[in-house]
């Protein structure tokens, strides 16, 4: 009986091993700039990672703004949806007051005077509750849709946001296309450290 149980606790901590190295190193840091996040498109198109994360650190003080962000309320997710612009990009997450997993669904190079113009132009956006550093479309509602328009009114409101900082850029060349933003090949999460983001997944999460 004894010899058994020790099979048994043998396999056992075989399991969890394999386990445990299944997960790790399954993540990528975003890289953090002054003031701001940069992320990797390349990470999207590794099928090895399920994560990206970034750390808690404070903000260097700069002069200049390096990041805008427009934000609303989604009962699809349970939480918020975050489209951020930064010198470089413009990349969409979703975040959560709840053990709820937050995603990050897109990312998007773009041309560095964006920010400069949005931060400059922010004050003339209507309709939002807007601020030096984010707009908050505390106006929108899913209550009339169905659960099954979820990616739709994501895109609706990703839509929308773009729209309003095209208005303000005259030069053709500097406008963001959406069709150029690029999407992971499989769901990513977004969160900090990788022990966080692993607890905060409800699936076992298989070895590719």
């Amino acid at each position: 009986m004894r010899k058994i149980i020790v099979i048994q606790v043998i396999l056992l901590i075989a399991f969890l091993e394999g386990l445990s190295q299944s997960n790790s190193n399954k993540t990528k840091s975003i890289i953090r700039k002054i003031g701001y996040d940069y992320i990797p498109i390349e990470y999207f198109s590794d099928t090895t990672i399920i994560g990206l994360t970034h750390n808690l650190e404070l903000q260097k003080k700069t002069k200049k703004k390096k990041s805008f962000t427009f934000f609303w309320n989604s009962y699809c997710i349970d939480g918020r949806y975050y489209m951020v612009v930064t010198p470089e990009q413009i990349y969409l997450y979703s975040g959560h007051e709840n053990p709820n997993p937050n995603h990050i669904y897109w990312v998007l190079n773009i041309n560095k005077d964006v920010l400069n113009i949005l931060s400059k132009s922010y004050k003339k956006i209507k309709d939002l509750d807007c601020h030096s550093e984010s707009c908050f479309d505390e106006k929108f509602s899913e209550e009339k849709y169905s659960i099954e328009e979820c990616e739709k009114l994501r895109l609706m409101q990703v839509e929308k946001f773009t729209k309003i900082i095209n208005s303000f850029i005259s030069d053709t060349k500097l406008k963001i296309n959406l069709s150029q933003r690029t999407e992971p090949i499989k769901t990513m999460y977004y969160g900090y450290g990788e022990d966080l983001m692993l607890e905060s997944i409800p699936v076992l999460i298989e070895k590719k």
